[in-house]
């Protein structure tokens, strides 16, 4: 009766005390428009005014191997996935949308960043660089 009793409390604590991982549930949502002549670019980490600003922050690091999935307009559903390369370089070639694109961002460590890219000849930008947020 002793060891039921003593399976039964671990096994209560197990399932009821907080667990303390390295993830991080919240995120970051950008509502202005980004605008670039490619769905490519480059993801770094930085800070929210590095991304306001228009230089870029040569300090900042690249991210190989971040996660990039376009989504549909209500953020639920993943339409194409790729990752960064060595350099923090990301290219989608066929994108589900010609004009806006919905793009989650994702790194362990990191912020889960959501930003819209708008695709138009008419910006001087051939890719975009996007910065995601440290923990």
């Amino acid at each position: 009766m002793k060891r039921i009793l003593l399976y039964l409390t671990t096994a209560f604590l197990v399932v009821c005390s907080p667990i303390s991982a390295n993830s991080n549930e919240e995120t970051v949502h950008y509502d202005w428009v980004f605008k670039s002549q490619s769905l490519s670019g480059t993801i770094r980490v930085g800070c929210g005014d590095c991304i306001k600003g228009a230089s870029i922050d040569e300090t900042s690091t690249i991210l190989k191997g971040a996660l990039v999935e376009e989504m549909t307009t209500d953020w639920k559903t993943v339409l194409s996935t790729t990752r960064t390369d060595e350099n923090g370089h990301f290219s989608i070639p066929n994108p589900a949308s010609k004009n806006l694109h919905y793009l989650r961002l994702s790194f362990y460590g990191c912020h889960t960043t959501y930003v819209k890219v708008r695709i138009t000849r008419w910006t001087r930008k051939k890719e975009v660089t996007l910065f995601i947020q440290n923990s």
